[in-house]
């Protein structure tokens, strides 16, 4: 859901958990809207975004009849020398 004003984007995706994300590419991974887990399962997805700015501070709230069993985790950037060996 993009967020424009004249100064700021700001775009999030849902995507898969198991999606690479790059911040210095394009994100490649394509959004999902639903999805579905059996009971006592663990389903996991995570919340790619993007912004025209640098956003050293993000506040993240969760709105949700599930709210006590939803537990949230934060991974910020994993500095990578050699991300890729197809050229090797």
């Amino acid at each position: 859901m993009p967020i424009t004003d004249a100064e700021l984007q700001f775009e999030t995706r849902c995507i898969s958990s198991l999606a690479k994300v790059f911040a210095d590419g394009e994100l490649l991974e394509r959004p999902f809207r639903e999805a579905s887990a059996l009971a006592n399962e663990t389903y996991s997805f995570q919340v790619a975004y993007r912004s025209s700015r640098l956003l050293k501070s993000l506040t993240v709230r969760i709105e949700s009849p599930l709210q006590e069993c939803i537990m949230f985790r934060s991974v910020g950037l994993v500095p990578a020398e050699l991300a890729d060996l197809r050229g090797s």
